[in-house]
């Protein structure tokens, strides 16, 4: 059976609209790597006037998990809704499989092409099945022994643990990540960084629960505006976009295509204009594409912005989060 990478947002969604302050008066460009549109769902809550949205790795996936999810969100009530993502438990038992295919009745053949391979995850919970969530009991798992191991073997075990790593992490983010590499050089640094936060349940890396787009408040917001995403299968010309999520892109492309990408987008888009970028660079220098954006006058950093929103994250697993203005 194929997996499911993501099933829901994962980033901290308050760090994500705070960073972008989505408003009626926006124009949203959300771009993905390999993504799930989820990030697309929680800036529409803000009713802006429309948002687009485009994988530039696998966008037929991309559609056929947000076509799925349209559904969800315009068919189920917020318990229901809530319970099929595995979010929660509700009140009644709930028969994922049969909303699945009810789905899929209504939905184009492409999505039934996706979804049927992996049923396994949909009817036990996608939300604690896909792989973001057994990555986290794994890593939850192996903190577990790790700490009460003596310094030697914790050596050896993180040793062991770059073994296995490229079975984690797509060829492209193996290939171009400036994070992917510190992870290979320095595994101890990205092991301090989540057992430093406040919380460290690993296996609830992600805070779904209090996610305002999964809400009963944020599902009617988003119901009612659906028809504003508008999923593209190249970037539009002349979008005239003043607001732009690059979920980690930076994280799969060579530096030459990246601001090859943001010149792209600066071409149409309407000024000022905000992108959020995400990265596992770890750093508390900015990554380095993105210095060469500013220092080619493509793009500036709001390194306020940028700090507040590092500051505040609560899952960091992006550390190398940061805010643009693109010129």
């Amino acid at each position: 059976m194929a997996s499911l990478t993501h099933a829901l947002l994962t980033e901290d969604e308050a760090v994500l609209l705070h960073a972008l302050e989505p408003s009626a008066n926006d124009r949203v460009l959300a771009l993905f790597a390999r993504g799930n549109g989820d990030a697309g769902l929680a800036l529409l809550q803000a009713g802006p006037t429309v948002v687009f949205m485009h994988d530039l790795f696998d966008h037929e996936s991309l559609t056929s998990q947000f076509q799925l999810k349209q559904w969800l969100f315009r068919h189920l009530d917020n318990e229901k809704l809530r319970t099929f993502l595995a979010i929660d438990e509700g009140r009644q038992p709930i028969d994922r499989l049969a909303i699945l295919d009810e789905a899929l009745r209504e939905l184009p053949p492409p999505c039934h092409e996706f979804w049927h391979p992996r049923r396994a995850c949909v009817r036990a919970g996608m939300g604690r099945n896909d792989s973001t969530a057994a990555w986290c009991r794994t890593l939850a798992k192996f903190l577990a022994v790790y700490e009460k191991l003596p310094r030697p073997l914790q050596i050896a075990s993180l040793f062991a643990g770059r073994c296995l790593a490229p079975f984690y992490f797509p060829r492209e983010e193996r290939e171009f990540s400036l994070g992917y590499r510190q992870l290979m050089q320095a595994p101890q640094s990205m092991l301090n960084r989540f057992t430093s936060r406040a919380d460290r349940n690993l296996e609830k890396l992600i805070p779904y629960a209090t996610f305002q787009y999964l809400s009963l408040h944020g599902q009617e917001s988003i119901r009612s505006d659906l028809n504003r995403i508008q999923l593209i299968d190249q970037l539009p010309a002349g979008h005239g976009c003043n607001k732009v999520y690059l979920s980690n892109i930076i994280d799969y492309l060579p530096e030459a295509r990246f601001l090859e990408l943001l010149r792209q987008i600066a071409a149409s888009a309407k000024r000022p204009c905000r992108a959020f970028v995400n990265s596992s660079y770890d750093s508390p220098e900015p990554h380095p594409y993105l210095r060469s954006a500013e220092k080619s006058g493509v793009a500036r950093i709001d390194t306020g912005r940028t700090n507040h929103a590092r500051s505040t994250d609560r899952v960091r697993a992006y550390p190398g989060l940061s805010i643009i203005e693109l010129i």
